[in-house]
């Protein structure tokens, strides 16, 4: 007996075990069962549900883990074959809902292009000169909105056409908005290049409607 199996990526933390295609070699049906025949110590994971081959899996330590997926035909005849999962600990997103009050400069602290560098729980006042390197990603919450606050304030977010700077959703997968940027200052400082804002507009800004006031 013999079975092809397609297995082991990651989406937010969940690893989906795809073998939903296994066949016997004769063309028959195989019942298929995943266990975990190794890990880390300290891990109490489990495989929730085992018995189909789209199973999914969620590590809950760091460290080894080896998967094993058993394929049994209807003659009772069965193989196995194992797949192995490294877990590292990576960077998790800063918080930088609140107030800015002194000069503060967000750089590209994660490598992957997807994953956000930063996340706003709550509405971002800036009361300084926020510049914002190329590549960087912001996640913000439903209808948490960016604030250049004053005359005497900025923002600089210069991207590049490689690295473009993403202001975003934290709920874009589920259609949640956020609200957007409001700039109430007409420093010369201030500058947007290669910079996308998408999955905004969930409410309206209540501006004052003078000339240096913007929003986006």
């Amino acid at each position: 007996m013999g079975f092809k199996c397609v297995f082991n990526y990651r989406v937010a933390g969940v690893f989906r075990l795809l073998a939903g295609s296994a066949t016997d070699v004769s063309g028959g049906s195989l019942i298929l069962a995943w266990t975990i025949s190794n890990r880390p110590a300290g891990s109490v994971a489990i495989i929730p549900n085992p018995l189909i081959g789209n199973a999914t899996f969620v590590p809950d330590v760091t460290g080894v883990y080896t998967l094993t997926l058993t394929a049994t035909n209807l003659d009772g005849n069965s193989a196995t074959d194992d797949v192995v999962i490294t877990v590292e600990q990576g960077e998790a997103p800063e918080e930088i809902g609140g107030t800015i009050s002194a000069n503060t400069t967000l750089i590209n602290r994660i490598s992957n292009p997807a994953l956000p560098d930063y996340i706003a729980s709550s509405n971002v006042s800036v009361n300084a000169t926020l510049t914002i390197e190329p590549g960087v990603l912001i996640a913000f919450a439903e209808n948490v909105s960016l604030n250049i606050v004053n005359g005497n304030t900025a923002i600089v977010a210069n991207g590049t056409s490689t690295e473009p700077i993403t202001f975003t959703s934290q709920g874009k997968t589920n259609g949640l908005l956020w609200k957007g940027i409001y700039v109430a200052s007409g420093s010369a400082l201030n500058s947007f290049d290669h910079v996308i804002v998408e999955y905004a507009g969930n409410s309206d800004f209540n501006f004052t409607g003078e000339d240096f006031s913007a929003y986006i």
